[in-house]
Order: structure tokens, then sequence, then C-alpha cells
């Protein structure tokens, strides 16, 4: 029972699970230090991802650690005392148990706390760029999946207001997750004509600032910051608007909305929010397809990493 830690299996532990390897020689202080640095690794790998230069130092990297940890392990492992009893974490059952510990609190974060997005749209922008990463906060917002597979649902908690960007299930498709701005609650009538947005027959402010140049096709585009309260951000319109109202959709409670020219009215539903893309004349939004239930919101979104 005190046989020293086997060198091969050190590395090849060191290779695959770095945190693993330190436990089997009976280092759990480099366990610890493996684990953060794999989850620092991963954060800048997926803020890193769409540059790929960055993404190839970040490989890069990652493969110089796991080569480096497994040389450790291996020196730990020929380096261990003779007839030192190796503690109980150590051996297969302890690493078996220390894996499925782990592999629990990730899942129960990511499916209950927080969760990463990449963004693949251009309807938030300015906020937003396309392929941007969104850190969305998910505790208190009542619908808690992992993967695509429901955990657990229940009522909302947590306090939306209006200028919140809200990650929610696509109404038309669920399993696509969606990500826009908070426009109406539940009870709100919201216009939006001309390009100005009304909100229970108050005016948002509205003030031009310095044009905004799209990255996909260099064109200039009108940018303005909007407000909600204490909430600002910034939003772009075209020179010419889209006629939204040609891209409509039978949607439920459509008879809510009244449909003109130049916008359009809506009363939103109960348990129902109202949306929007910043990038207001390149957004399907509740415009067009309808109001977000209330169980179809994932949560709101903390941080935007470009």
């Amino acid at each position: 029972m005190n046989a020293k830690p086997n060198r091969w299996v050190a590395v090849l532990l060191g290779i695959f699970l770095q945190p693993g390897a330190m436990l089997y020689v009976a280092r759990p202080g480099w366990a610890l230090f493996y684990f953060l640095l794999a989850l620092t690794m991963g954060v800048l790998g997926a803020i890193y991802s769409r540059a790929q230069s960055g993404e190839n130092l970040i490989v890069l990297i990652q493969f110089a650690i796991l080569l480096a940890c497994a040389a450790h392990a291996y020196h730990l492992a020929r380096t261990y005392p003779d007839g030192k009893r190796r503690p109980a974490y150590s051996r297969w059952y302890g690493l078996l148990g220390a894996m499925a510990a782990v592999f629990l609190i990730v899942i129960t974060v990511r499916a209950f706390v927080v969760e990463p997005n990449r963004y693949p749209s251009s309807a938030m922008l300015p906020t937003i760029p396309r392929g941007a990463l969104l850190i969305t906060q998910k505790w208190g917002y009542g619908n808690y999946s992992l993967f695509g597979v429901n955990v657990h649902r229940s009522p909302i908690t947590s306090p939306l207001v209006r200028g919140d960007i809200i990650v929610f299930e696509f109404p038309m498709d669920r399993s696509v997750p969606f990500a826009q701005r908070l426009i109406g609650l539940p009870g709100d009538k919201v216009s939006y004509k001309g390009g100005r947005l009304v909100v229970n027959g108050e005016a948002l402010a509205l003030r031009q600032i310095a044009d905004f140049m799209d990255p996909k096709t260099s064109e200039r585009l009108r940018a303005f910051v909007e407000s909600q309260g204490d909430i600002e951000y910034s939003i772009i319109r075209q020179q010419e608007a889209r006629d939204t109202a040609s891209m409509v959709v039978d949607f439920p409670h459509r008879d809510r909305c009244i449909y003109e020219a130049d916008g359009l009215t809506c009363d939103v539903p109960p348990d129902h929010y109202f949306v929007m893309g910043d990038n207001r004349d390149q957004s399907a939004d509740s415009r067009v397809w309808g109001f977000v239930p209330a169980d179809h919101v994932v949560g709101k979104v903390r941080y935007i990493v470009r």
C-alpha cells in the first residue's frame, strides 16, 4: 500500500490531466496551481479565439504547460521517498473522486450560476461585436439548463431593468440562444417610430455621437447614445431605415402591436418582454418575431469580452 507512484503513470497524467498528476504524486498544492493555470488558459483561449495569431500562441503555451507538467510529475514520482505512505487522494479511487467533484462543480456553476456564450451576430453593434464572448448571470432567472438540456425551471427572482442586455431562448426555436436589449417590461407600452423610442409615453433621451465604422463593411453609420433611466448605451442607425413591417411574422399576441408606415406601437403582455438590437436597422427582434416569454429568459449579460 506504500508503493511509490509509477513514473510513467505520472507522465501520462501530466499530459492529459495536470492537476490529477500532482494529486497522484501527493502534491495537492501543485495540483491547485495547475488547476488554476488551466482555468486561466481556458479563459485566455476564449478571449483570443477570434484572433488567429492569439489563438496559436495560446495553443503553444498550453502545449508547453503539459510538457512541463509531465516532466515535473516524472521528477516528483522518481524522488518520492521510499516507505512514505501515500495518502488516499493519490490512489485511483481518490483521483476518480477528485475528478468527479471538479466535474460536478463545473457543471453546477455553468447550469445555475454563470455561462459563457459566443455572440455570432451583428445585431447588437456597437455594444457587442460579432464573435464577442458574453458572460451571463443565470442565477435568479429561473431557466437553468446545460448544453441545451433543461435542468430546472422556476420563476424569475432577480430584477430585470429596461436597458439590460438579456440572453433568452429564441421564441421561434428555443434551442437557439439570443442576446438583445430589454426595452419593455410586462405591461409597458412601447412605440418605435421614425427611429425614436417611446416607452409608456416618455421619449427616451437620444444624442448623436461620432459615427461608427462597421468593421465588416467599412461603412460609416450614424451612432447615438440612448438612455433608459440610469442606463446609457450606444445604438447605430442606417441612413435609410429598413422596412421592418415587411419582415413581420405571425407570433403570439400579435394583436397587441399596431404597425404603421413609420414604425409600430406594442402593449407588452403580462409575463413577456420586448427586446431590440442596438443595431436598430439590422436587427430582427421583437418588432419582427414578437415578445419574449418570461420562461424563455436565461439570464443577464454581466461582461462582454471583445
